[in-house]
């Protein structure tokens, strides 16, 4: 068995505030290279990582495609329990090179085209083949899904001890979010009054999806390598 690591990060303004997550990568019997990580399921021979989610918002203006339930899901398309750090900690462990961060008191919204390239894809819970995670994304209400294929792992940063993304909750974003996990390259990617849900109208708030981060080029490196990496970069 293989331990990723054991963390405490501090959250929120008070530094009483600890979260503390133990995270250890389960061996998923007869499936190569494949692994259960706190709630995401990981492949470090395709390098992929799934998550599972469910259908959060059909109307209304979004900003992400998804976030954790108790962050901004008020304004995202899909909804998980599974925690942006757990996530993080998984795409480090396929050995994703998150976007640096030189100075966290400039707002740099460069950042957010920086990071290893990668392709968000969905499915339908535990089904049907995987689709860009674009057609579920529209543009002023239209049914008619947007072209965005060029997806960024940026990783989100950490100031003062706290990780952005775990507190913010954010993990996929359509408009420019540097605390976001993964960001696109729209064009239009800086305006946030402008993408709609474009859900097949049988969908209902709940529907379960999956959500997949693959990476665009394979990785050869051990265990041991990507285990140091994902605990030198926190």
């Amino acid at each position: 068995m293989i331990r990723l690591c054991s963390i405490i990060l501090l959250i929120g303004c008070l530094s009483v505030d600890v979260f503390s997550q133990s995270l250890t990568p389960e061996p998923i019997e007869g499936q190569k290279g494949a692994y259960r990580l706190g709630g995401v399921k990981l492949n470090t021979v395709e390098r992929t990582l799934e998550i599972p989610c469910r259908l959060n918002m059909t109307n209304s203006v979004v900003e992400y495609v998804l976030v954790e339930g108790k962050g901004k899901g008020h304004e995202s398309i899909l909804v998980t329990d599974v925690k942006p750090l757990t996530v993080h900690l998984g795409m480090l462990f396929l050995g994703a090179k998150p976007a640096e961060v030189p100075d966290p008191r400039t707002i740099d919204f460069s950042l957010t085209l920086k990071g290893e390239p990668i392709q968000v894809e969905y499915r339908e819970g535990g089904k049907g083949k995987w689709k860009p995670v674009s057609a579920l994304i529209g543009k002023d209400g239209s049914q008619d899904p947007v072209a965005m294929s060029r997806w960024n792992y940026n990783g989100s940063w950490t100031f003062n001890e706290i990780f952005i993304a775990e507190r913010d909750g954010s993990i996929v974003s359509i408009i420019a979010d540097r605390d976001a996990l993964a960001n696109n390259q729209h064009k239009d990617r800086e305006n946030d009054d402008l993408w709609t849900p474009c859900v097949p109208s049988d969908w209902k708030i709940g529907r379960e999806v999956d959500v997949r981060f693959r990476f665009t080029s394979p990785k050869k490196s051990s265990n041991k390598n990507q285990l140091d990496n994902a605990q030198n970069s926190l």
